[in-house]
Formats: C-alpha cells, sequence, structure tokens
C-alpha cells in the first residue's frame, strides 16, 4: 500500500483547482501542483532570500517573506519584510549581499536590515532622475534589476511611448534617438555612482538575468500592434553591450540605418506578455528543477494568456539561439517563476482578465511545482519527419499502450495553434487575437502508430501535412514501459521547419582503387555495387548546433545508428531556405571540406583559410524556395551557416524558422477575413468624433487618440486593436479591469489632506500627482503619511447613460476605427507582375488634375492637399506630364488633355460642362471621377450618363465607417493580385443614381442588405471612365493599397497599361 502522502500527491498531479476551476494544468508528466496557503495582493516577483525563504513583491510596493511553520513543505505564513508606503509600481527585485535591490517607478531601491530584526528598516536610492516616459506610464518605468558577481547593478527603462515609438510630433517629425535613456538597460557602477547604457531598442523589459556563462536575457514584450514590425512577438534577448534590440524598428524615413539585433526566442502567436524567466542552473546550494537534461535551460511564463514555456538556449560562435517547449497552461495571469533550493518551481499569478488583471489592490495566488516521478517519461522533441510522419522523443522508454491510446486521433494544425489550446481561458482584449482565434483550423488523422528506439521514439503515420502552420498533439496515456494505470497526457507542437539529412554510403566497388574498380563493377555482384543511403529530418543545418540542442537524445532524430554517420562515404544536408528579411548575405563554413549545390552555385574546391573552409554568396544566389544542398565528404561534418545584414559585418546563426525540408508544403494558411462587426452597423465616424470631443461626454479631456486630446489618462490609440465588446464594458464599468498604467492612488498627508490622481514622477524629495482635470499636485515626501493605491478607477461611471443606441454605435466606431495600415508583403503580392503581362505602350500620358476649395473638416475633401499629394507622385513617372486645374480645366487642357483627374464637388454641371464632357470623350479621352466628383446637386441623371452612375444630397446617402470593399475580378488589368477584401475608412454612398447594369461594378459594398457600387468602370463611345466613391479622407489617397487601384484606374481609363504607373507605389514599398 501506497502511504498516504503519496495517495495526496497523487491526487494532486499535473493540477490544481480553485472551485471548480483548474488553474494550473502541467503539459508534461510527473509534476505536482499545490497552491500555497496564503493570502497575498497580486504578486509581480518572486525570488528566494539567502536563507532560502522566499520572497514575493507585490504589485503595491510591499515584500513578503513566506516561511512553512507546519513542515508540511508549503509556505503558509508571509510576513512583511518591507511595508512602507514608498515604492509604487514595482517590476524586478535582486537579492545581493548588500540587501534586496528593487526596480520601480522613478528609482532603484536598496532595502537592508539595519536592526537584524528580519525586517528591512532602511532604503537608500541608488540610482534615479531619468525622464519620464512621454505619456503617463502610470508608474511602469524602471524594471528588472540584476546584479552581477561583480556588484553591479543593471535594470531596464520602459520605452519612451509604446504607441509613438519615435516620438513623432504633430509636424510629422520624429524625437526618438537611440541615444535616448528611455527604451534602453541601464548599468549602475558601486564604484563611480553612475549609469551607463548597455543596450537600446527595448520597449518593456520585464525580467533580466545572468547565466551561468555570464550573458545577461531579457524578457521583453510585444509591440507589433501599435507599432509595425516593433516587436512583432514577445522575445528573449540575449543583451549585448552597444546592440540595438529593435523597438522602435528599421524605419526608411526616421531610423534608416538602424541594425538590431534578432530575439533569441520570439514567443507566438502575438501577445503573450513575457514577463518572469529564471535559469535552471544547479549547484551545491541550488537543486535543479525537473530531469538532469533540463539544466541549464530557461522558464519563461507568459502572462497575459497563461503559460510557462522551458526555453533550450544553444551557445554558438554568433550567438544564442533557442527553441520554446511549453510545460504549463494556467487560468491566472502569469508573473514570474522562481526556482527554491530544494528544485522547486514556484509561480505567481494576478487575478482579472488580460491586460491588465486586477492591479495592485487585487487578490493573487502562489503555486508550487514539483518534481514528483522521476520515472515518468519526458518529451524531449517533437517534429516531422516526413510528410505523413511525425516523431515524439521521449527521455525514457515509454508503455506501448500509447499505441491503441493515440490510434485514431488527431492532430490539430492552423497559423495559430499551440499545444493545449483547448485550456487556454485567457484571451487578451484584441482585435487580433479575436483573428487568431476564428482563423480556420484543420485536423491531421493519424493513420498508425508504433514505437522506435527502444520505445524512446512514438512514431506517428499521418495523412499529409498540408501546410506551412503549427502543428499540435495530445497524446494520452503516457506512463513508463512496465508501469499499470491510466497514464498521463502530454502536449506537444511542432512546425514544419528543419532540414533533410541523407546519409550515404557508396557501393564497395566505388571504393576500390582505380585500377579495380572497373573490373569490380563488372562482376555485377551486390555485395559490390548496391549502396546505401538514409534519410533523418533535423531541426537545423548545423550539425554541431543540433548535437547540444538534444544532447544526448540526438540520436533519436536518426533511423539508423548515430555512429554509422562518421563512416560515410558523403553526408548531404537538403532544405528550403526562408531567411530573415533582413539578411543580405551568407557564410557557410566548416573545419572540412564541403560543397553547396543550388540552381545558382555549383561550388568548386575550396581553399582554407586558418584551417576554416567557408563560401559567401549573396540572397539573390540562395532564392527562398528553392532546394538547397550541402555535402561534406568522408563523414557528417557540422556546416555553420550564418547571414549578414546591411551595412553590418556581425555574423548572425540563422534561426530554425529559416529552414524548411524539401518536402515541406508552400501553400500558406488562409488568411483571416474579419467579418464585419454587426455591433456597429450604422455607426458614423464623424458622429463619434463629435462626441469624444464634445462638451456632453469630454473625453479629450483626459484621452488622446491618433495625436489629439490630452494625456491625463490613457491614450486610447490602440482601441481600434481591441474588440469593441471589451471597449464598452471598460466605457460602462471602469473598474472592471483597471489600466495597471493608469492605477489611481490616494495620498493621505500628514496634515489631514488627501490628494487622488496618477503619480507620474517621482525623485527623492517629491511626487508629483495628476488628478483627474489634470491639475499638477507636488507633494513633499515629508509631507506623505501613506500612499494607496486605489482599488477605484477615476474614470467616471455612467457616461453612456444618456447616451442613445445610435450615439453609442457612433463613438465605438470613432474609438475602435483606423485607417488600414498594409503590409510590404502585402503590397508587394499585390504588385508582383504576372508572366504573362507583358507591358503596353509607353507612351506619352498628358494628366489633368481638377480640383477647388477644402469644402469639409480637416483631413476630409481636402482638394488642393490631395491634388499636390498626387501630382507629386506623378512626378516622379517619365512618362506622365501632369499638371493642375483649378475648378474646371480650360479649352486647352480640354484639348490636349489624354485623362482628366477630377476630385472636387463641383456645383456646377452645367449644359456647356456637359457638351465639353461629352466632346472630351467623343474623342477618346479618359476620366477619373473621385469620390464627391460624382454628385449632382441638380440633374443627377445627366450626369450618370456621362459618369455611369453619380449621387446627389438627400437622394444619397452616406456614412463615415470602416467598410469592406468586395472585389469583381472581371477587369484583369485593374484588379489583378488584389485580396477578395478590401477594408477602408471612408465615406461610400448609395444608392447611386443611374442605370447600374450601364457600370462594371469593380467593388462593392454591403449596405443596407444590398451590395452598392463603390468603384466602377464605364464606357461611352470612345472614351473611358474610372469612378471611386472611396477617396473621402486624405488618409484614404495616402494609402498605398488605394493609390495602386487608383493608377490602375487611371491607367485603364487613358488606355495604357496600368505598368506605366503602378510603378510608382512600388518604389514607396521597397
Amino acid at each position: 500500500m501506497l502511504p498516504i502522502r503519496w495517495v495526496i500527491l497523487l491526487l494532486l498531479v499535473s493540477f490544481t483547482t480553485h472551485g471548480d476551476e483548474t488553474i494550473v494544468r502541467m503539459l508534461v508528466p510527473g509534476f505536482t501542483v499545490q497552491e500555497l496557503p496564503v493570502k497575498l495582493s497580486n504578486i509581480n516577483n518572486l525570488r528566494f532570500a539567502p536563507d532560502g525563504r522566499l520572497t514575493a513583491l507585490g504589485y503595491d510596493g510591499r515584500v513578503h517573506l513566506l516561511s512553512d511553520t507546519d513542515g508540511d513543505g508549503l509556505e503558509d505564513k508571509a510576513e512583511p519584510y518591507w511595508d512602507k508606503q514608498t515604492i509604487t509600481v514595482p517590476v524586478g527585485m535582486c537579492w545581493s549581499p548588500e540587501g534586496l535591490y528593487i526596480s520601480s517607478r522613478g528609482k532603484i531601491s536598496l532595502l537592508t536590515d539595519e536592526s537584524g530584526d528580519g525586517k528591512a528598516d532602511k532604503e537608500e536610492i541608488i540610482a534615479s532622475g531619468w525622464p519620464a516616459t512621454d505619456v503617463a506610464s502610470g508608474g511602469v518605468d524602471a524594471t528588472a534589476v540584476t546584479r552581477d558577481n561583480d556588484g553591479n547593478i543593471y535594470f531596464g527603462l520602459l520605452t519612451a511611448d509604446y504607441s509613438n515609438p519615435y516620438r513623432v510630433t504633430k509636424d510629422g517629425k520624429a524625437r526618438y534617438d537611440t541615444n535616448y535613456v528611455r527604451g534602453t538597460i541601464q548599468k549602475w557602477s558601486p564604484e563611480s555612482k553612475t549609469l551607463e547604457t548597455v543596450a537600446t531598442g527595448i520597449r518593456v523589459p520585464y525580467t533580466l538575468a545572468f547565466n551561468k556563462s555570464g550573458d545577461l536575457f531579457v524578457t521583453d514584450q510585444e509591440g507589433e500592434t501599435w507599432c509595425p514590425d516593433g516587436n512583432p512577438l514577445d522575445e528573449l534577448n540575449h543583451i549585448v553591450l552597444g546592440k540595438n534590440y529593435g523597438f522602435p524598428p528599421r524605419h526608411p524615413q526616421h531610423l534608416p540605418n538602424l541594425v538590431s539585433e534578432p530575439p533569441v526566442i520570439g514567443f507566438g502567436p502575438q501577445h503573450q506578455s513575457t514577463c518572469g524567466f529564471t535559469f535552471n542552473e544547479s549547484s551545491a546550494a541550488q537543486k535543479r528543477f525537473g530531469p538532469a537534461w533540463w539544466e541549464g535551460d530557461a522558464f519563461v511564463t507568459g502572462q497575459s494568456r497563461g503559460k510557462i514555456w522551458r526555453a533550450r538556449l544553444v551557445k554558438t560562435p554568433h550567438g544564442y539561439i533557442g527553441k520554446e517547449f511549453m510545460i504549463a497552461r494556467l487560468s491566472m495571469l502569469t508573473t514570474d517563476v522562481a526556482i527554491s533550493p530544494s528544485g522547486d518551481l514556484y509561480v505567481s499569478c494576478h487575478s482579472g482578465p488580460p491586460d491588465w488583471g486586477t492591479g495592485p489592490k487585487g487578490t493573487g495566488k502562489l503555486f508550487k511545482i514539483s518534481y514528483t516521478d522521476t520515472n515518468a517519461p519526458q518529451p524531449v522533441y517533437t517534429w516531422a519527419s516526413g510528410q505523413m510522419e511525425v516523431r515524439v522523443a521521449f527521455d525514457l522508454p515509454i508503455h506501448p499502450g500509447v499505441i491503441a491510446a493515440i490510434q485514431g486521433k488527431e492532430i490539430e494544425f492552423g497559423e495559430y495553434v499551440s499545444a493545449a489550446d483547448r485550456y487556454e481561458k485567457l484571451k487578451p482584449p484584441y482585435q487580433v487575437v479575436k483573428h487568431q482565434t476564428a482563423t480556420p483550423r484543420g485536423k491531421l488523422k493519424i493513420v498508425s502508430a508504433s514505437l522506435q528506439n527502444d520505445d524512446h521514439t512514438l512514431v506517428l503515420k499521418t495523412t499529409p501535412h498540408p501546410l506551412l502552420a503549427k502543428y499540435a498533439v495530445t497524446i494520452p496515456g503516457i506512463k513508463a514501459r512496465g508501469s499499470t494505470g491510466p497514464g498521463e497526457t502530454v502536449d506537444v507542437e511542432y512546425d514544419l521547419n528543419g532540414v533533410s539529412g541523407l546519409a550515404i554510403d557508396d557501393a564497395l566497388a566505388s571504393k576500390l582503387p582505380k585500377s579495380l574498380r572497373e573490373p569490380a563493377k563488372k562482376t555485377g555482384l551486390k555485395m559490390l555495387n548496391n549502396g546505401e543511403m538514409q534519410s533523418a529530418c533535423l531541426p537545423h543545418s548545423d550539425l554541431k548546433l543540433v548535437s547540444e540542442l538534444l544532447g544526448k537524445f540526438e540520436h533519436q532524430t536518426r533511423p539508423y545508428p548515430l555512429a554509422k554517420e562518421q563512416k560515410l562515404s558523403r553526408y548531404q544536408i537538403q532544405f528550403k531556405l526562408a531567411a530573415p528579411a533582413n539578411a543580405v548575405k551568407f557564410r557557410f563554413s566548416a573545419a572540412q571540406p564541403f560543397w553547396v549545390l543550388t540552381p545558382s552555385i555549383n561550388t568548386e574546391i575550396l581553399i582554407p583559410t586558418n584551417g576554416i573552409f567557408s563560401l559567401e554568396v549573396s540572397r539573390d544566389r540562395l532564392r527562398d524556395g528553392k532546394v538547397i544542398n550541402v555535402i561534406t565528404e568522408d563523414k557528417a561534418s557540422p556546416v555553420s551557416f550564418t547571414y549578414f545584414q546591411e551595412n553590418d559585418e556581425t555574423e548572425r546563426v540563422l534561426p530554425f524558422s529559416s529552414f524548411r525540408p524539401p518536402w515541406a508544403p508552400e501553400n500558406q494558411p488562409i488568411a483571416y477575413v474579419a467579418p464585419e462587426r454587426v455591433e456597429l452597423s450604422g455607426g458614423d465616424f464623424q458622429r463619434g468624433k463629435k462626441l469624444f470631443f464634445g462638451e456632453a461626454m469630454k473625453c479629450a479631456t483626459c484621452h488622446r487618440i491618433r495625436g489629439e486630446g490630452e494625456t491625463t489618462g490613457p491614450d486610447l490609440s490602440n482601441l481600434a486593436h481591441r474588440d469593441v465588446s471589451s471597449v464598452l464594458r471598460d466605457i460602462r464599468d471602469p473598474n472592471a479591469a483597471i489600466n495597471p498604467d493608469y492605477t489611481a492612488f490616494n495620498a493621505h498627508l500628514h496634515d489631514g489632506e488627501t490628494v487622488t490622481g496618477f503619480v507620474r514622477a517621482q525623485d527623492e524629495d517629491s511626487l508629483q500627482i495628476i488628478g483627474v482635470d489634470g491639475t499638477e499636485t507636488i507633494v513633499a515626501r515629508k509631507d506623505l503619511a501613506e500612499l494607496r493605491a486605489s482599488s477605484i478607477s477615476l474614470m467616471p461611471e455612467g457616461l453612456l447613460e444618456q447616451s442613445s443606441d445610435k450615439e453609442i454605435r457612433d463613438l465605438l466606431v470613432f474609438l475602435t476605427s483606423e485607417p488600414p495600415r498594409r503590409t510590404r508583403p502585402e503590397l508587394q503580392a499585390i504588385l508582383k507582375t504576372s508572366e504573362t503581362n507583358q507591358p503596353g505602350t509607353n507612351r506619352l500620358l498628358n494628366l489633368v488634375w481638377v480640383a477647388s476649395k477644402q469644402d469639409h473638416g480637416a483631413g476630409e475633401h481636402d482638394y488642393p492637399a490631395v491634388q499636390k499629394m498626387w501630382l507629386q507622385l506623378l512626378s516622379r513617372s517619365t512618362n506622365v506630364v501632369s499638371t493642375n486645374a483649378w475648378q474646371w480645366p480650360s479649352e486647352q487642357e480640354f484639348a490636349t488633355a489624354d485623362l482628366l483627374v477630377f476630385y472636387l464637388w463641383n456645383k456646377n454641371w452645367s449644359e456647356v460642362r456637359l457638351a465639353q464632357i461629352d466632346q472630351f470623350l467623343a474623342r477618346g479621352g479618359g476620366i477619373v471621377a473621385l469620390h464627391s466628383a460624382t454628385i449632382a446637386d441638380k440633374n443627377p441623371e445627366k450626369l450618370a450618363e456621362r459618369f455611369g452612375l453619380a449621387a446627389q444630397p438627400v437622394r444619397t446617402k452616406y456614412i463615415h465607417a470602416p467598410v469592406n470593399l468586395k472585389i469583381n475580378f472581371e477587369n484583369v488589368e485593374i484588379t489583378r493580385n488584389l485580396p477578395k477584401q478590401i477594408r477602408f475608412l471612408d465615406e461610400p454612398y448609395w444608392p447611386m443614381i443611374g442605370d447600374e447594369t450601364s457600370v462594371k461594378a469593380i467593388a462593392v459594398a454591403d449596405l443596407d442588405g444590398k451590395a452598392h457600387p463603390q468603384i466602377w468602370t464605364f464606357e461611352k463611345g470612345k472614351g473611358r471612365v474610372f469612378a471611386s466613391i472611396i477617396g473621402h479622407y486624405t488618409w484614404t489617397h495616402e494609402d498605398p493599397l488605394y493609390q495602386i487601384l487608383m493608377l490602375r484606374g487611371m491607367a485603364w481609363a487613358a488606355g495604357v497599361d496600368a505598368s506605366l504607373l503602378e510603378t510608382l507605389v512600388i518604389s514607396t514599398t521597397e
């Protein structure tokens, strides 16, 4: 019979519950999870003190020391180590011989116990005085403090403006400077008492830590939501002195020469919020967590979706490379991890929903994860070993019962699939997350299963892998060979990255001396003439790197003895390249001779330099998608494959994502098209803007959005990336999820006065508190009796009580809509020239652009500014002569123009003017009518006879709102390579006046339950008309996708090839 304590542990294995909810689910077997029986506010950081006690740093600035009073192995008592109200929004804690270092708003503090009573009684501010963030960060400021062995202190400073990282002012000038102190890693010397910038390009650093090699790492958070290419994923970075880490990223205007380092690991999909991490390094005083081969790995938390990863790091001569393996899912916001001296992993969690949780006043939880079953087989690596085969390597033999347990199961796949997605309870309130969830997923059927490598490797035969996507496998019944019981469920994931390794052993006849080779071949004996070739799928092209990644389990990637590779005739690596976008040059190097074969490379014998054979090739010679062969003779010898960025001679290791086996499919996951948000139907952007800036709601007195408004409260520019329901919830119930950057504080003074507001800056002597009305109050520290975080938001409740449903829709449309941002790959795919597309007539095009006085507000119907912008663009073409006309073309312009572009609200469609239009079209002229140019205040039917369709106030409706255009691909000259739907934030018109059957719709929009033309072509005699209702806002004319559409329409109307004009956009997107 099992001892009672083991019975209890077995009941707790792999999870702990809160009511009916499972909070921590281990995805690997052999672990026990227990919740600590203590009640504390939300904890930001965990560390173990020199005496072995667990130290918890609260969001509210208090520090707790935890101890086990009853000997059951769980800390059940929390005592204050620091409870003075001097530390606000702390992120980062580090024990040292000097005491406890804490990074928080405006300072780095050293807490010491001068009296020796086990409680800190002195705070020394060792560093402060850096400039505040541009936007009110609500306190997230100095973070991630740590210490090296020489006593130097390192910490991070939040970027100046996460939503405007280039710090672009209203006049379009960028104030960002890589020499600026914000967005950096800082080093403080105890000898000089000065700060030094270690690294730049940091966004939101949460944890800094050194490994045993003395290398510094940091977790940094995703920024793609607010800045394209700015930290597309959450990151683990290796910090090197003087390097930049990519936030904000390289920009053709603001940062044209920036060189930045790639992350060691990017944690996806977008919006994970990497926070705490720790290295799993054992010593005489510190046991390791988990099996022995986890030594040196890092454990990283994903706060906003509740994840813990084990990160395997490999150090190469050209930098670190890493691979993440998810080991746990949690249903609470996961902030930090720490390993106890006895080798248990402790985890801190916040309560509440992402992103922000319940703040400093909320109640969190702490968990202890113990490795209790050392006989449980652990998954080592999962990979697709062929188009229809998946292998999962384990560190110990597994029970053969798994074969029946997994038979007939399915593997889930998709662009955003991760292991154990069924347990994901936390979803950050961003539209991109909603898109990830709605993106189609598929199922890959498991046809059969077997065990190989002495039952260490599970081999799954599957239906073919259809997409370059993520794949997740759920494996039930995992237990040790010979064990009883049901076993545990293991969740793993893999992708289709990797290389094919071919072990080739030539026939014996080929190895004989030349004089005997031909006679031996002529004998026809199989033993002399039959060679052998075996293949394997490996995670990287560098065999040495593979060996260090997988350690003693490397042999499981080969279906043959690993030692055989040292007795081969030759070894061949095959892969397709998917290199980093900024790679311009590549280098192959090895200590043994090798050959590289591609469609454009056939290397001769290489001459070694200092004993190293190397080959450098430019990117255009290693085209993505083409099979590359790297061959070594006599044995499998590691060949390093590295890359260089533009204007930088730093050699960098290629990440795992750069390699795909030759059999990998080329087709990408189907892009998700967001459905129209039904709850916003009928909402008007312009009306919502008036509400936001109006006196009734007064939103702009506290909030800034897209560069307008005040900065007392949160900047709302990112609301376009959140789902509407969460935005509405935050307005109706401001206390539901308080932004930690805008946690209010109550400052109680010695004289009895209380000041409430956001603490914006602080130094050793004073605090700056900003009230809800923007009033600034400076409070001297000596006058402060107590500073407490408020559990109530300063945003007033009941803002929408007096608003109609229509007004609420209007406001939500304004808050959650922004002009779409196009990506470079999206535009390049549209501009990609078809192989059958022949260049058209390269004749001179005479174009006249007609404009008039602006008749709407800023950025609307700005005819002069748009005319100037377009003429500047058109002037880049040597084949276009473009001129401007005011209100109406002259007689001379009608006579000489090939194309007339009208962008104005013409109030005078007289018979004379209509006759001029008729004459112009009759001689074969082309017309482009943009937006309000289709309006006729009187007799719109006559204008429709010339333009195909026309609008008239009152009879024609309009709305300022996001609009999805559905493309009709009949006119391939205009619609070539366009997506099926294009989204704009503009002003559609409907219904149009005229005979819709006389026009050919290029794009329609669903309005009032019917498809209405918004872009069309019309032919009258020899003349051609291209019309677009889309074009109300200046930002639409600045949209490169819109420019492509309009330039193609201009070319069609003028009767010239589209390539004559669309190349103008190519020059702006490269």
